[in-house]
């Protein structure tokens, strides 16, 4: 039974570990991605000056 209890345990902590690399992955990636919009939007309010309300189907609320 000791033995089974330390295989668990062993599994259990792999993946966890696995789980926290995931986590920092998908962080980094996200904050690629926020990055990489928020250079969007500043070319997209530049290209649609004459004509903010297609920056509104984009999800940008325009004045």
């Amino acid at each position: 039974m000791i033995s089974d209890i330390e295989a668990a345990r062993s599994e259990y902590l792999q993946e966890k570990g696995e789980s926290q690399d995931a986590t920092k992955e998908k962080d980094a990636t996200f904050a690629k991605m926020d990055d990489w919009m928020s250079e969007f939007y500043a070319v997209v309010r530049i290209g649609l000056e004459d004509n903010p309300q297609l920056l509104e189907a984009l999800g940008k609320v325009v004045r």
